[in-house]
């Protein structure tokens, strides 16, 4: 019983300090000089699922519990290589780059963080000579639901 309780324990720990982990970035950086940041909670999801009309999208918008953005126009500053190096760094706590493509000036990225089959968080990163933007969806996705977004944003 003792194990098992701890076992519980230490998994609650390890979720919690991923979520503490995944989200520091957009903490760290939502104050940076030249930094745009959009945090849409649980409530405004809802509010925007409501007033939706497009069917295409109401079967994603009914999975994102939040969103987080971050866009930085200043091409001369160094937070988005400072923040590539952060995602880069989360491996260890789960957070997994997916794919990585370069078309002309444009670099960008996905990365996922799973439970068993579930994706609860999607990450886009991408960077090119207009700016950066970092796009944070909480939720419970399917491997199915990321091909569809990847399809979308070609």
């Amino acid at each position: 019983m003792k194990k098992t309780l701890l076992s519980l324990l230490m998994l609650v720990v390890c979720q919690i300090g991923f979520a503490q982990v995944s989200n520091r970035v957009f903490e760290t950086y939502k104050e940076s000089q030249g930094v745009q940041y959009l945090d849409l909670n649980p409530e405004m999801m809802n509010m925007m699922r409501a007033s939706n009309t497009d069917p295409d999208d109401a079967d994603l918008l009914k999975k994102i519990t939040s969103m987080k953005i971050l866009m930085i126009e200043d091409k001369t500053s160094t937070t988005p290589a400072n923040i590539t190096a952060a995602l880069n760094a989360m491996g260890d706590q789960g957070l997994k780059q997916l794919m990585e493509v370069k078309e002309d000036d444009t670099v960008g990225a996905i990365y996922t963080h799973t439970k068993g089959e579930v994706i609860d968080e999607f990450v886009i990163r991408a960077t090119s000579d207009e700016g950066f933007v970092l796009m944070q969806m909480i939720g419970t996705f399917s491997q199915s639901d990321i091909a569809n977004l990847t399809d979308m944003a070609k």
